[in-house]
Parts: structure tokens; C-alpha cells; sequence
């Protein structure tokens, strides 16, 4: 209206200023009210880019955002966050985009709305970005993705809001889930049993899966009565959830069969007792091929095969020993998880049967015991043991919790250092992992065993010692920069590196950009 004249110049000037500060937008500077009425259009215009639709703003606009609280947003991150959060974005470097929420948070700030449009975009797709998204963005970060469709999934849950559950999206049914989950676990439990009877198949999996929040004895009677429904993948997914309660009687079914099909004996054989050595205890194994009814409802699929090169029984008993808790084994036999893993060992036929199921279980049940225990067994067996590289294991890398994630590496690290980092083992498939994060001790032991395997001099570019290399620089920690600089830079004034010379000055440049991020 400015600029055919319809509104003055001295109307126009304050709407536009009052504008721009509503959206956190600094008033840019101007030598008339033309020039500042094209720099506010270009500020839309960028908003626009990205949003899609952006509504007429004015104070009684419903395009405004008020907490629930009416609290005031936190100040603006400076400019050196600012930079840095277009430039990790610029360079796509999810891992450090993290770090740097964390540090907004905790500084108790908020993205500025120069780079909030890049962070949604950014983030719209990356889950575990979502929760800290949530605590740095502020008022206008809430109201900005109202704007956009694809960025309404990432809106904060109200878990109080029932009708959410009522009327809301699948997406949104299940965040809501989620999130009531955290707090009120009956809760969810009765509003699920409210409008069971009414959902499809595919919902009624997608409800369950939340349930693994906060999993426990009370959810039991809820459990067992979906292991009865008409569709197949609703009662495996109940019989999963099962299998993750020691106390529920789908795990002690699994447990009484057991007892009754795998036991562990001393042997009499003097040629076993020779090739054993101390170890004078086999494993006797009862296959059956033939699944109960029972047995079909707890999960267990004949036909589904687990193990490669192995049949229909060996594949059933796996399955079995997967919904077990690995606690059982320790008090069945009295012995500890290392014994039990190197009597199973000693059975070139049973052994693969053993690993996977007891993996699955200790994941399933959180066993740290056990996690740590199979992993310093692989760690010790790597190169002899045929079967590791006959299978993957599911959940065995990706799954730790950051104590046993810490203790597994420095056991491979003792193990075989050189070599488990030059080939494709446990500790390169470890290391590579991008859901962990490596404490200081931890990286110096790391960035240690990479350094002594490149001036050896042995590896003229070896690509997994190129990938750890590379995951160093988002993984370690922030302060590892000041550590390490003048050791890895003394071998760069020395011509020490050959042909790593650009990928480790890569890496010393993206720990010097984190480390300067914290400072």
C-alpha cells in the first residue's frame, strides 16, 4: 500500500518496525520508508521460502504464539552460534548440529529466526533432533512451524490433551502415546483398551511398539489378551513386548522349556575331556521340530530362520533362548556369563544357536552383564571363530548404553589393536556407529590406536581407518582438540603422515571448529 501511495510513509514506517520485532527480526537500515518496506518483503520472503504459507501477522493475528505460561522467551544465542549453525548445516554435519543445540540449551537461549527456518528444514527428518528442537527454538520457533505442513510433526505433544488421541493423525496418535508413556503408563494402557476394538491392524502394531516405554508387570493382563487377536503381527508384536518382562509367563515358558531341552553335563568322554582341557562340561541339546500351539502364540516361528545353514530345529531353540532372560542361565547353572560363553564356545555345532539367542536376550532384557561379557568373548575369538562372519547380529552394536558402550571398545582396543582397526570387525562396526559419543578418556585411547596405525606406516590409505578418522572428528569429545594439537601437529611439521596428511588435517580442523564452539 506504500508503494502505490495508499498509505504514508509515516503510517507505514512503525507497522513495519512493529513487524519485524514481533518476529525477532532486527530492523534493517534504511534511508527511506520505500527501501525499508522492500527489505521487510525480502525478510518475508525468506520466512516464505520455507514455510510455504505464511498468515497476515498482527497482534490479534492467530498466526502469534503465547506459551501456555505466557513465560518470555530466552535471549538469542550470539553470533558465533549463529555462524556456526548455517555453516554446520551449509556442510551437513548432523553430529555437530547436536552438540550445538545441547549448548544452546544449556546456555539457556534460543535459536535467532536468521536460521530457524534452516534448523526445521534440517531437522524435519532427523528424529533425535526433535526433542532438543523443543528447547531451543523459543515462542517464534513454535509458531514457525505451524506455518509449514511438513514441519507440524515436530511440535511438542501436549499428552494432556486427549483429544489428540481421538482425532489426531496416526503420527500424532502415536507421539501422543509416546509421550504419555513417560509419565502415566496405565494411562495409556486404558486409553488404548478404550479403541481397540476399532483400529486396523497396522495401528494396533505401530500402538504397541510405544509400549516399550516403561514396559513392566502392570502392563501384563493388556499383553496377554492381544496375543489372542485375529491378526498375526498384532500377536508377535505382543509377544515381543513379553519376551522384555522376566516376570510374565510367556518368559517363563520359554525358561521351563529349557530346562527341559538344553542342559550342561560333565562328560566322561576322555578324548572330549582332552580337547577340552579344564573345561570338562558339554552342552546336551534336545531339538524338536514340532511347535505347540502355545509355543506359536508365544513367537516362536518355525519357519523363520535366524541362523544360516542351520534347520528348522536349531532355528526354533535360538528363538526360544532369544525370549529368555540371560539372568536364568547364571542362576539355573550357578555359573557367570563368561563361563557359559566359553562352555557354548567350546561347541562348534551349538555355538552360533548360543551367541545369537543370548545377544538378542541381552539386549531385549538390557543385560549390561551379559552385552560386556559377549563382547570381550567376540573380542578374544574374533579371528578364529569362522561363524562371526557368517551373521549379523541385531541390536549387537547399535543398542549400548554409553558405560557399556565405553567398556566394550577398550576391551577390543586390548585385544587387537591394530587389526581390528585395519579390517571390518566388531570395534570398526562399533566405532562407526553415529548414535555414540566417546568421553575424553575414551578418545585419547582411540585417536591413539588410529595414530600409531598410520605412522606405522603399514597402511598406505586403508579405508575403515580413513572412516574412524572421519568419525573422530564428530564423535570425540570436544575438548580432545587441545589434547592431542601439538602431538599430531608435531608429526605434521615433520612431513610424518605421507599421503593421510589431508585426512588427518580435516580432522584436526573440524575438532579445532567444535572445540572453539565450547570455549
Amino acid at each position: 500500500m506504500t508503494l502505490t501511495g495508499q498509505l504514508s510513509p509515516s503510517s507505514a514506517t512503525p507497522i513495519l518496525e512493529a513487524q519485524l520485532k514481533a518476529l525477532h527480526l532486527s530492523i534493517p537500515s534504511y534511508n527511506n520508508t520505500e527501501q525499508l518496506v522492500l527489505k521487510t518483503i525480502g525478510s518475508y520472503a525468506y520466512l516464505h521460502k520455507f514455510a510455504q504459507k505464511i498468515n497476515t501477522y498482527s497482534h490479534s493475528s492467530e498466526a502469534t504464539y503465547t506459551s501456555p505460561d505466557n513465560s518470555i522467551d530466552p535471549p538469542l544465542v550470539n553470533i558465533k552460534y549463529r555462524k556456526s549453525i548455517t555453516e554446520v548445516i551449509n556442510q551437513k554435519y548432523p553430529s555437530i548440529l547436536e552438540e550445538i543445540l545441547n549448548l544452546v540449551i544449556s546456555r539457556k537461549e534460543a535459536i535467532p529466526p536468521s536460521v530457524l527456518p534452516m534448523v526445521l528444514e534440517y531437522s524435519k527428518h532427523k528424529k533425535y533432533l526433535h526433542p532438543l528442537l523443543h528447547d531451543s527454538i523459543g515462542t517464534l520457533g513454535i509458531w514457525l512451524m505451524k506455518q509449514n505442513p511438513e514441519w507440524e510433526h515436530l511440535l511438542p505433544i501436549d499428552s494432556k490433551d486427549k483429544s489428540i488421541f481421538a482425532y489426531g493423525t496416526k503420527q500424532e496418535r502415536v507421539r501422543y502415546l509416546r509421550a504419555l508413556r513417560e509419565y502415566a503408563p496405565l494411562e495409556a494402557i486404558d486409553q488404548l483398551r478404550a479403541i481397540w476394538h476399532t483400529e486396523n491392524t497396522a495401528n494396533k502394531v505401530s500402538f504397541l511398539e510405544t509400549l516399550v516405554i516403561n514396559l513392566n508387570d502392570n502392563d501384563l493382563p493388556f499383553l496377554e489378551e492381544c496375543q489372542d487377536d485375529k491378526r498375526k503381527n498384532v500377536r508377535l508384536a505382543a509377544a515381543q513386548l513379553l519376551a522384555q518382562i522376566p516376570t510374565s509367563p510367556l518368559a517363563q515358558r520359554m525358561q521351563s522349556y529349557l530346562a527341559s531341552h538344553v542342559t550342561l553335563k560333565p562328560t566322561s568322554n576322555w578324548k572330549k575331556l582332552l580337547s577340552l582341557g579344564k573345561k570338562h562340561k558339554v552342552w546336551m541339546i534336545l531339538l524338536e521340530e514340532d511347535c505347540s500351539s502355545e509355543m506359536l502364540k508365544d513367537g516362536i516361528l518355525p519357519q523363520k530362520k535366524v541362523l544360516p545353514r542351520q534347520g528348522k530345529k536349531v532355528n526354533k531353540l535360538a528363538q526360544v533362548i532369544a525370549k529368555t532372560p540371560p539372568s536364568w542361565w547364571e542362576q539355573h547353572y550357578g555359573l557367570s556369563p563368561i563361563d557359559l560363553i566359553q562352555y557354548a564356545g567350546l561347541e562348534e555345532e551349538w555355538f552360533p544357536m548360543f551367541f545369537w539367542g543370548w545377544s538378542q536376550a541381552a539386549h531385549y532384557y538390557q543385560n549390561q552383564q551379559w552385552l560386556i561379557a559377549l563382547h570381550k568373548y567376540q573380542s578374544t575369538t574374533w579371528h578364529q571363530q569362522l561363524v562371526w562372519k557368517e551373521y549379523s547380529l541385531p541390536f549387537f552394536y547399535t543398542d549400548l548404553n554409553p558405560a557399556t558402550f565405553e567398556k566394550v571398545v577398550e576391551n577390543y582396543l586390548m585385544a587387537d589393536q591394530k587389526d581390528f582397526l585395519n579390517q571390518e570387525t566388531p570395534l570398526t562396526e562399533l566405532l562407526l556407529q553415529e548414535n555414540y559419543r566417546w568421553s575424553l578418556t575414551l578418545s585419547k585411547k582411540i585417536l591413539k590406536a588410529v595414530q600409531q596405525a598410520i605412522l606405522s606406516g603399514e597402511y598406505s590409505f586403508q579405508c575403515n581407518i580413513k572412516a574412524i578418522l572421519k568419525r573422530a572428528t564428530f564423535a570425540a569429545h570436544p575438548l580432545l582438540y587441545a589434547v592431542i594439537a601439538e602431538d599430531w601437529q608435531y608429526h605434521t611439521n615433520n612431513n610424518q603422515w605421507g599421503n593421510w596428511q589431508r585426512a588427518v588435517q580435516n580432522c584436526l580442523d573440524l575438532l579445532y571448529f567444535r572445540h572453539k564452539i565450547h570455549q
